[in-house]
């Protein structure tokens, strides 16, 4: 486990550091060479860009007051910087054309610096303003799935609530989180299912202010159900789970339960929970052992990897997130890329996928092409 958080910080660090002396070192190069916001504005940059570690550092200490506003501020200064980055590359890359190409490339660069002092500052702006809009914007995104299967009691539909990545924390504290459980219930679902990420890494901040208090009110006649996600145990497994227990969620750890002889609703650890500190999770084929197959089988697996196992397993719907649809446009191609599904609807043989973009966000406050959601699965019966 300490290896593993030495790895992904290392390169984490590293990767942050180089992002911001290239945003930094560009930024200079807009201003005048006599201007005196120079040395503020170095000064500014890097208080930003320390702000997010120093608000984990002051959180561990118990100083909210101090850690919150800091961890905020840092958050959103990874949004900018990252679109900065981005911005400043396609500036460079135009003045890469412009040296090959113009007549004169001293005059245009010149005349491209001038239009970039203005257009930069006001573009970044502009995203970071929608981003951020975009991500308290809560959308119910409506699917419906027809499985060949007969249950008792003569019911013929399912009402399913999605959610997963609530990442509850700083960016999603209880004021925010009780909205989204608010259009959840006047949904009326018959079952809750919750597919990991529902805390953000700092546990012990989450179980001191109790931002979860609102899990409390989620109400559903068969329950609420949830897996685990990569982040439960990057902020410490065991106080994750006894804090979820506590607060009406049935965590499904590489178990099955079958509900009211309904529907069976299966739960996965998640897939890199052994990394750091947790067991290595079962094969679903072990998990699934006991299952009625007459019966609909639904998985919760958080990471959408190798979907071709549920189908094996004639697993009739998946449930996934963790990709966030990449948050922030143009990761969403880097997560098309990596996972088979990395958002929406998919079908493989008999089985059905839905992999949510989340209800939360992870870092940034920012959401660029991509939605926070609600899913509202209407699940049909033979």
């Amino acid at each position: 486990m300490k290896t593993t958080f030495l790895i992904f910080f290392s390169v984490f660090f590293t990767v942050y550091a180089s992002l911001n002396y290239y945003v930094i070192r560009r930024s200079f190069q807009l201003l005048p060479s006599a201007s005196h916001l120079k040395i503020p504005l170095l000064l500014l940059m890097i208080f930003l860009a320390l702000a997010f570690i120093l608000g984990h550092v002051f959180s561990r200490s118990n100083l909210l007051t101090i850690a919150e506003p800091l961890e905020f501020a840092g958050s959103f200064w990874i949004g900018a910087a990252f679109y900065l980055f981005l911005t400043f590359l396609a500036i460079d890359f135009t003045k890469l054309v412009i040296k090959i190409v113009a007549d004169d490339p001293i005059k245009t660069t010149e005349s491209v610096r001038a239009i970039s002092q203005i257009a930069v500052p006001v573009f970044i702006a502009a995203i970071l303003i929608y981003g951020f809009i975009n991500s308290r914007t809560i959308r119910t995104t409506k699917v419906k799935i027809d499985i060949n299967k007969t249950v008792q009691q003569n019911k013929k539909s399912l009402k399913i609530v999605m959610l997963s990545d609530i990442h509850l924390g700083v960016m999603m504290d209880k004021c925010r989180f009780t909205k989204i459980v608010n259009k959840v219930n006047a949904i009326s679902p018959d079952i809750i299912l919750l597919a990991g990420d529902m805390l953000d890494q700092d546990v012990s901040q989450v179980i001191r202010k109790d931002l979860g208090a609102s899990l409390l009110e989620l109400k559903a006649p068969f329950g609420v159900y949830a897996c685990t996600g990569n982040h439960e145990y990057i902020g410490g497994i065991e106080k994750a789970v006894e804090y979820l227990n506590s607060h009406n969620i049935k965590l499904l750890q590489d178990t099955l339960v079958n509900i009211g002889g309904i529907l069976q609703v299966a739960g996965r650890k998640d897939r890199s929970g052994d990394r750091f500190g947790g067991d290595k999770r079962k094969e679903l084929s072990e998990i699934l052992m006991e299952r009625d197959p007459s019966l609909p089988l639904i998985l919760l697996d958080h990471q959408p990897t190798n979907l071709k196992e549920a189908e094996i397993n004639s697993v009739d719907l998946q449930l996934s997130g963790h990709t966030h649809h990449g948050q922030m446009w143009p990761v969403n191609f880097i997560t098309g890329r990596i996972f088979e599904n990395d958002y929406g609807y998919s079908k493989k043989g008999n089985t059905h996928y839905y992999v949510s973009s989340g209800a939360g966000t992870w870092g940034p406050p920012i959401r660029v092409g991509s939605i926070c959601e609600i899913v509202e699965i209407d699940l049909n019966l033979k």
